[in-house]
């Protein structure tokens, strides 16, 4: 009988070290199953997309547009547009006018759903049209400001007149960032060192 339960004994060894063998190889094939299915999730991904996490999180992000860099809270991203709010000044950020977004902060609660507000950038400037408010707006690329109203917005351009009473004639695509501030310091700064 020793011998026939030594005999167990190394066949319930060699079951076990099997089963943990079969049970690590799945569990690396899970694990490279999950890595790649979050990558193809991350390559799918829109940057309206990206920002509406920062914003579902609350966290605090920088916006790089045109030599300017923009800080707040994400509080709505949608389509091609994002806002941002930190102290006294809103941010309508263009996502389609070669934006660079940077996590300052991530949040460990809050957030927002950002289910109100704007639908596009287009819409936003047309809701500056209707306020008439002085704004700055950040062109993309070159860091231009201009501060003045928005008069008209058209199919492609928006019309903007300056505090000089000049007007211009902007492309939607070449608007990066809508600054509006209730501060009478400077609305934006540029890039420092």
């Amino acid at each position: 009988m020793t011998h026939e339960a030594d005999q167990w004994d190394d066949f319930e060894g060699l079951a076990s070290e099997l089963r943990q063998r079969v049970g690590s190889e799945f569990r690396r094939e899970a694990e490279e199953v999950e890595r790649l299915v979050e990558l193809q999730r991350i390559r799918a991904r829109t940057l309206s997309e990206v920002a509406t996490e920062h914003m579902a999180r609350g966290d605090r992000i920088a916006v790089h547009v045109g030599g300017h860099r923009l800080t707040g809270l994400v509080t709505a991203a949608i389509k091609d547009l994002l806002q941002l709010e930190e102290g006294n000044r809103s941010m309508d950020v263009n996502l389609g006018a070669g934006v660079m977004l940077e996590l300052v902060e991530r949040a460990r609660s809050g957030g927002h759903d950002g289910t109100s507000g704007s639908r596009s950038f287009r819409a936003r400037l047309a809701e500056y049209e209707q306020t008439g408010e002085l704004l700055t707006l950040i062109l993309s690329p070159g860091g231009t400001t201009l501060r003045g109203r928005i008069r008209v917005v058209g199919a492609d351009h928006a019309v903007v007149e300056d505090e000089e009473d000049r007007t211009f004639y902007l492309a939607l695509g070449t608007i990066g960032a809508v600054v509006r501030s209730i501060d009478p310091r400077p609305a934006v700064a540029p890039d420092g060192p």
